[in-house]
């Protein structure tokens, strides 16, 4: 990459296999980013990003993005965002970040997922990082997180964010019952946070020992 690169609203753009897109030289250490308003399908494709910038990755405002037996390599972050759709199948890459839309994950392996918002289905991965579930919002849908593998010793969930439409219970995901902080928790007024019988919430690791703080301003049970 030159420069940004979009692939505007009803336009489509194919990248086939054994394809590689690589980040360019960009000044400042901004990265140059793809940007998908209309469609991307890629298959057998290779992303990668430099030495000292990533290659993001955006499906965005209606974007489709499908990416099926793709290596995403070297910092490259793809991003599922509000309205976006897309699948991904059978690829190695190291973190996603899904936003918003609905977005299918399968048979990939990965190192961590982002979640915090957004109708999912993520099934037959095997995830590598100690952390491999982040959620960043507590009002996200897990349902569809199932039948996954998870390689690090003692993996843990990621959570933060702000519980503010609707009762929620704080149950395993996935086989998972540890709930890490990453930032501050609120239970807003109005709804119930539940934490159930054999699930535990700890602190996670806090910049400059300034505390993660659960406020409650609706219930705690």
């Amino acid at each position: 990459l030159q420069a940004h690169l979009t692939v505007t609203a009803g336009r489509s753009r194919t990248i086939p296999a054994g394809v590689t897109v690589q980040q360019g030289t960009s000044p400042y250490y901004d990265p140059f980013t793809i940007y998908v308003d209309g469609r991307l399908e890629a298959g057998g494709a290779s992303f990668a990003g430099s030495d000292s910038c990533s290659l993001p990755l955006y499906a965005r405002n209606g974007g489709v993005v499908n990416l099926t037996n793709c290596t995403l390599a070297n910092y490259v972050a793809v991003h599922y965002q509000a309205g976006s759709s897309g699948a991904v199948s059978g690829c190695t890459l190291s973190t996603l970040y899904l936003e918003g839309g609905a977005v299918s994950v399968t048979g990939s392996t990965l190192a961590s997922l982002v979640l915090s918002s957004g109708a999912v289905t993520v099934s037959g991965n095997t995830f590598s990082d100690t952390m491999p579930i982040q959620l960043g919002d507590p009002d996200v849908a897990v349902s569809g997180i199932r039948s996954n593998t998870y390689t690090a010793g003692l993996p843990v969930l990621g959570l933060a964010g702000t519980l503010d439409s609707g009762n929620r219970t704080l149950g395993a995901v996935d086989g998972l019952r540890t709930y890490t902080l990453q930032d501050n928790l609120t239970v807003n007024a109005g709804p119930t946070l539940t934490r159930p019988a054999g699930v535990t919430v700890q602190h996670g690791t806090s910049p400059y020992y300034d505390p993660f703080t659960i406020y409650v301003d609706g219930r705690l049970e």
